[in-house]
């Protein structure tokens, strides 16, 4: 008779694609009986882990909003699989890499993002650290000319938004001294590594390898070279687990995403969107900038008239375009009525939306909404370079605002309308300040008048043009960059001599308590 367990391993290894979709609750109902499997329960490990790989890939490829309900399966397997004598590594990294995923897919706010993450999380990085000898790596000495810096890269690639802070980083290092070794772990391509070729820096190429064997090679060169800090773009499984187990004498996380990360030995944080630290979980870590300059040209390239003229006739015609553009799950109820109040004032208006993942919530909105005709949703990946050339304006998301979406529009001299996110106050010093409003009543006014008065938007457009010309200027962003590595580095060598003399007094408690 067939075992509960063999029936999901079955089902999972048999469905995929549209066949998931179609029997969905016989495919999660089978996911959820392999995660709650049992350790001891499992007799073939590697076909568990295949089939679990299986069922995650469905939704990493469909987006399916049913997914969320695996949130509590997924969690509770995290605690149960790090509770081992040996936490499995490379299991442990593709359930981290699955919440991670359904929690940055689904959920609309960096706090929630928090509240979901930081406890799953929490658990894996103590997992993780139980998988190596406690490694106790001395920071460099206070003045040290020249730094060795690691950087742990998911992404190293000439169009992803997640590669920018790295592509103004390696020729700033090389400005001031420091030695750059980049560890492309996921994602790369050639363009990027010739960038970083010419800015001096040493690429190591670890991609195409399980978790365990990633992590391994990784490892395995920073003792052969070994670097003075290790800076991390990505807050998921792998760099999760170098963390933990100690990859370098000072550890720094690049936040650029979701801000959640409660790793061990996490020495200080790149804090981009200003995000507050015990929310995230980073405990008492030195928090750093990241006004990487920005590149103007990048961000403003070329575009044929044809390719403008294609993608306008597929949006409404006849009347001015506003909108955004990026993850569906950023695009909230507030700013939903936000932009509702703002066509009800502006009759000549459409607001357009494009992006990726669950829209259900947006249409739903529109259904019911008195400017609901001139709401449009295209449920696509849009070229941000080509509209940014159709909206007139840039209505920015919240509470998580607008990253490259901004940046285009801005280096496009397009004004940009931002609502103050409390989330992510940094991120306002790339805005216009007289275009973030307080409250969604100074949203709409700045919208509206900017739509309805010529010169208001005139010399909006001078001021984006001119915000850019700033945002972009490099030598600022080296000295920066250097102060900060040189305050990551003392901060982890007080850190050290603080517990080193907390242990030492301790033990000498310890030893008068046995006279």
């Amino acid at each position: 008779m067939t075992t509960p367990l063999e029936g999901a391993l079955a089902t999972l290894m048999a469905l995929g694609g549209d066949a998931a979709r179609e029997r969905h609750a016989e495919f999660a109902a089978s996911l959820v009986t392999l995660l709650a499997a049992p350790p001891g329960a499992i007799p073939d490990r590697a076909r568990y882990e295949a089939a679990l790989k299986n069922g995650f890939a469905y939704y990493y490829w469909k987006w399916d909003p049913r997914g969320v309900d695996l949130y509590d399966p997924v969690a509770a397997a995290i605690a149960r699989w790090a509770a081992e004598p040996e936490p499995p590594i490379g299991l442990l990294c593709d359930l981290v890499d699955f919440i991670y995923f359904l929690v940055w897919c689904f959920e609309e706010s960096s706090s929630g993002q928090c509240a979901r993450l930081v406890g799953p999380l929490r658990i894996a990085a103590e997992g993780f650290g139980r998988t190596a000898p406690r490694r106790s790596l001395t920071p460099p000495p206070e003045g040290s000319r020249s730094l060795r810096v690691a950087w742990l890269g998911m992404f190293a690639q000439s169009d992803n938004p997640m590669s920018i802070a790295l592509r103004a980083v390696a020729p700033a290092l090389r400005a001031k001294g420091h030695h750059l070794d980049v560890y492309a772990w996921r994602f790369l391509d050639d363009p990027f590594h010739a960038h970083l070729r010419d800015s001096g820096a040493v690429l190591h190429d670890f991609i195409g390898g399980t978790p365990i064997d990633t992590i391994g090679a990784i490892e395995a060169q920073a003792r052969q070279a070994p670097p003075d800090i290790v800076v991390s773009d990505m807050n998921n499984g792998v760099p999760t687990a170098l963390f933990s187990r100690r990859l370098a004498p000072v550890q720094v996380f690049l936040q650029a995403g979701m801000p959640a990360w409660p790793v061990l030995n996490l020495d200080g944080v790149f804090n981009s969107f200003g995000f507050d630290p015990k929310e995230a979980g980073w405990g008492d870590v030195a928090m750093l900038r990241i006004d990487a300059p920005w590149d103007s040209a990048a961000l403003d390239p070329a575009v044929p008239e044809a390719d403008i003229a294609a993608e306008r006739a597929l949006l409404p015609q006849g009347t001015r375009l506003v909108g955004s553009y990026g993850r569906f799950s950023k695009v909230t109820p507030p700013y939903l009525h936000a932009v509702e109040r703002l066509l009800l004032r502006c009759p000549d208006v459409t607001f357009v939306l494009g992006g990726t993942g669950d829209a259900a919530h947006v249409k739903a909105f529109i259904d019911a909404s008195p400017a609901g005709r001139r709401m449009v949703v295209q449920e696509r990946w849009v070229a941000g370079h080509v509209w940014g050339h159709i909206l007139e304006l840039l209505l920015d998301t919240w509470p998580v605002t607008g990253g490259v979406s901004a940046r285009e529009m801005l280096a496009k001299s397009k004004p940009v309308v931002t609502c103050y996110s409390a989330e992510m106050p940094a991120i306002h010093r790339q805005r216009d300040p007289d275009l973030v409003a307080r409250d969604w009543d100074g949203f709409v006014d700045i919208a509206a008048r900017l739509l309805q008065d010529r010169d208001a938007y005139a010399a909006a457009s001078a001021r984006a043009g001119a915000l850019v010309r700033r945002l972009s200027e490099v030598a600022t962003f080296e000295d920066e960059l250097d102060a900060d590595l040189r305050l990551a580095v003392r901060h982890a060598r007080q850190r050290r001599s603080g517990l080193g003399r907390m242990l030492t007094g301790f033990k000498t408690l310890l030893g008068r308590g046995r006279s």
